[in-house]
């Protein structure tokens, strides 16, 4: 499969970083969670155009738990097999909950490909094994077309504003998905050229 055109034509910083969910969204968006969260932002020049917070396991558990009913270590059997079995293996301090993607309006395709880089380097310097998270469909219909697998762990929901579906994208999932479908996306996560900041937790 190849990058939409243009790829290249605009390349976005990608930038680890620690700070209060203020400086992100302007105070519009803050919880008791951002205290034990990192972000992972996207920049154009000195503008942030996308980012994401990547939410640590913690006494409080994580944000969408209760509200999707799932239960990430007991994981029924409507989800696939494979799955279950390789949660089960996952201690809970390597897991991450995904929240907040926030993007501007650019090429969907672009910070699609910008949030994956971000989050696979994330994992990589943190021992990062699996991220739960409720996707916006319309953004879970776009990981299956560039081949990063999410895997439907609960039942679809309406949530703030759009329906989403409770899942899990995990690391060696993604890793062996792109390797034989995507190589090109593949390589240019692989890239470290516009990764910048200070990664781990």
């Amino acid at each position: 499969m190849q990058l939409c055109e243009g790829f290249f034509d605009e390349v976005f910083l990608i930038v680890g970083v620690e700070f209060s969910f203020d400086d992100f969204a302007g105070n519009l968006l803050t919880d008791e969670y951002d205290s034990k969260s990192s972000f992972i932002t996207i920049h154009s020049g000195d503008e942030i155009i996308g980012g994401m917070r990547m939410v640590r396991n913690s006494e409080i558990g994580f944000p969408h738990e209760k509200e999707t009913g799932v239960q990430l270590w007991n994981l029924g059997e409507t989800v696939d097999s494979g799955t279950r079995k390789k949660m089960l293996k996952i201690n809970k301090n390597n897991l991450r909950e995904i929240t907040r993607f926030i993007g501007k309006r650019t090429n969907k395709y672009v910070l699609t490909f910008d949030l994956a880089k971000g989050w696979y380097w994330y994992c990589f310097y943190n021992a990062v094994e699996a991220c739960f998270m409720a996707v916006d469909m319309r953004l879970f219909l776009l990981c299956e077309k560039l081949f990063i697998p999410l895997r439907p762990v609960g039942i679809p929901k309406y949530c703030e504003g759009s329906w989403v579906i409770p899942s899990v994208l995990i690391l060696e999932d993604m890793m062996t998905s792109l390797k034989d479908n995507n190589k090109e996306l593949w390589q240019y996560i692989l890239d470290k050229f516009n990764i910048a900041g200070e990664w781990k937790d």
